[in-house]
């Protein structure tokens, strides 16, 4: 028996690095639009590249732009066009309450105190309720310049960066990003409010422990 207590114990740790791990991963995952956004500028600029300027800037055999608007209407381009479905949004919402919650199970799973829960917990919830409806907005938000000027409250006009159009003259999907954002006016409060249920959850857990651990002492 004792034995099998020892080895449990040795366990514990590489099992608690591995939940800890997979937490990473999960909070991650929700927000490869933005850092793919990120790493196709970020190679633009590697190379050189302005964003006033006339040529047109590559990365391999893609205009640097064009990946952008791509990336753009593969994400907020796809979920703005189908906004207009009940179904669809109530998907859309429930698949990433679902991510936010596997996020805190595998939180709870990586980490035993208290306080590192509620705080990475509250961290995950500020994520989850901006990145998801605000994220590529920010993230293209590098873009402006005299060729790609902010949005006015039609929104935005042509872009042109790096060369070339951010995907047409006649159509630029950072306008589908800021759509994204009226999303948040649902979206936000239901993060904070996945967070309130994690953290009653924790510090239940937490006092249930310790006043466990008192009787068994």
């Amino acid at each position: 028996m004792a034995k099998v207590q020892m080895a449990h114990c040795e366990d514990e740790p590489s099992r608690r690095q591995l939940y800890r791990l997979v937490f990473l991963l999960l909070v991650t995952v929700p927000f490869i639009p933005e850092i793919v956004i990120y790493g196709i500028i970020g190679l633009a600029r590697v190379k050189g590249c302005q964003l006033e300027q006339t040529a047109v800037c590559l990365v391999g055999a893609v205009p640097v732009s064009h990946a952008i608007g791509f990336t753009l209407k593969a994400t907020a381009g796809f979920v703005v066009a189908q906004a207009g479905s009940l179904k669809f949004i109530v998907g859309f919402y429930l698949a990433i309450a679902g991510w936010q919650a596997a996020c805190y199970g595998a939180l709870s799973q990586g980490w035993t105190r208290v306080w590192i829960r509620l705080l990475l917990g509250f961290a995950v919830a500020l994520l989850f309720a901006t990145l998801p409806y605000f994220g590529q907005t920010i993230a293209t938000s590098y873009l402006e310049n005299e060729n790609c000027p902010p949005a006015t409250e039609g929104g935005f006009g042509s872009c042109r960066a790096f060369g070339s159009y951010v995907d047409r003259g006649d159509y630029n999907p950072m306008n589908d990003a800021g759509q994204l954002g009226w999303l948040a006016l649902i979206g936000a409060p239901l993060a904070l409010g996945i967070f309130a249920v994690y953290a009653i959850w924790a510090v239940v857990v937490s006092i249930h422990s310790a006043k466990r651990r008192v009787k068994s002492a």
